[in-house]
């Protein structure tokens, strides 16, 4: 869920497209599972020349390079990109083990658009590829929860719905999935459990969609936490990184290269 104040605007995000180059085969899978729960469109190249005989079909909004490859080195994927008019706008974040600061300068003059250091922090991650994609990049992880979970609150003046979810979650606010929405400003106590905790919040309903205004998408309204115990972030943020790292883990560099 988006906190900051181009959600108020009630603009949709555009589905980005990713293209990773990597020739280690768990980090470019770990790297790719990951960005696809947090909702992007990844195509993967094991090489720089394959990455852009790839660019020629699909122009990526990022591509995120490791800088030790077969071939073509990262940093030399930069420069070709960079100089090139039909890619010099797009922006390209090195992801490697290279923790050489002469290499982080060498890549920074070239124009990348972030440098991390494996393994990065999903956090981390996320932050700068929502930094090089978006006008406003979210603060904060917002995680599309698979299946919803349910909205038990009730409130004087209002009883949830049977069918109302949480359909993405933050450690700063939430998507209900609702028919009957909300209009923005209103202030809406919040129950509905983790790990069979019962999770206590107050938000304030930032913005909505119904049937009139969205006819064909997710109905719903995003609040932002306006009250929260600092057990319960906790626990979202950790449910949060649970989610987004289950079944996948990155191996380190030795696994081997593709």
């Amino acid at each position: 869920m988006d906190t900051d104040k181009n959600i108020s605007d009630r603009r949709e995000r555009e589905r980005r497209l990713l293209l990773i180059v990597d020739g280690f085969i768990s980090d470019s899978f770990y790297t790719s599972i990951l960005l696809q729960r947090l909702e992007y469109d990844i195509y993967a190249a094991k090489t720089a020349e394959d990455a852009l005989e790839l660019i020629t079909l699909s122009m990526p909004s990022l591509v995120l390079t490791e800088t030790a490859l077969q071939g073509m080195s990262g940093l030399e994927l930069l420069k070709h990109l960079k100089r090139d008019p039909r890619t010099e706008a797009v922006p390209v974040l090195i992801h490697t083990y290279e923790k050489n600061p002469h290499s982080k300068e060498s890549c920074q003059r070239a124009g990348c658009a972030g440098y991390l250091v494996k393994p990065a922090d999903p956090n981390a991650l996320y932050a700068a590829v929502q930094s090089a994609t978006e006008p406003s990049p979210r603060r904060v992880i917002r995680l599309k929860t698979r299946p919803g979970l349910v909205v038990e609150a009730e409130d004087a003046g209002r009883r949830s719905e049977e069918n109302e979810t949480i359909t993405y979650l933050s450690e700063s606010g939430l998507f209900i999935s609702t028919p009957d929405p909300l209009p923005p400003g209103t202030v809406l106590p919040v129950v509905f459990s983790l790990k069979h905790i019962k999770i206590h919040i107050e938000g304030v309903v930032l913005y909505s969609f119904n049937q009139k205004s969205r006819p064909f998408g997710e109905y719903g309204m995003g609040l932002k936490f306006s009250r929260i115990s600092a057990e319960d972030k906790i626990l979202i943020r950790t449910f949060i990184m649970e989610q987004l790292t289950k079944n996948i883990a990155p191996k380190g560099k030795n696994s081997p290269p593709l």
